[in-house]
């Protein structure tokens, strides 16, 4: 159950901890900006570990290589290019919204997500993953 709660607690704050790193750059206050940083990272390195243990908990043992390896593609992979692309933009409209934009965006999609989706809010009031095709729920370790 905590699992759940603690994945919820994260990804909530890994959306807003980066929208705190922006502001620390309008005032140019470094402990605010170092504060934010470690808040970032805490959060997100949180919220990519659990998503990750939940993941490798539903997979069948003999798919679990595979099943990891393409969540870590997805989520290694896609994060690679998409800072390389972040720092090009970054040129061109500036850090702060480079930090504001995707985590206000990431932050409307998990609140409509967990609105609309029963088997995220049984993940996160549970701690179990729910399987959607089945209906069945997997308990968390």
């Amino acid at each position: 159950r905590q699992k759940g709660s603690w994945l919820l607690v994260t990804g909530v704050l890994s959306g807003i901890t980066p929208m705190a790193m922006a502001l620390p750059m309008k005032l140019m206050h470094l402990p605010v900006a170092v504060a934010s940083t470690a808040a970032m990272g805490a959060t997100q390195g949180a919220f990519m570990a659990l998503s990750g243990a939940m993941i490798q908990e539903v997979a069948p043992d003999h798919l679990r290589g595979r099943v990891s390896a393409f969540y870590l593609l997805l989520a290694g992979g896609l994060m690679a290019w998409v800072n390389l692309l972040n720092g090009a933009l970054a040129d061109i409209w500036g850090v702060p919204y480079l930090f504001l934009v995707p985590a206000a965006t990431y932050l409307v999609i998990l609140s409509f997500m967990t609105g609309g989706l029963s088997t995220l809010r049984v993940t996160f009031k549970r701690g179990t993953l729910a399987l959607a095709a089945s209906g069945e729920t997997v308990p968390a370790a």
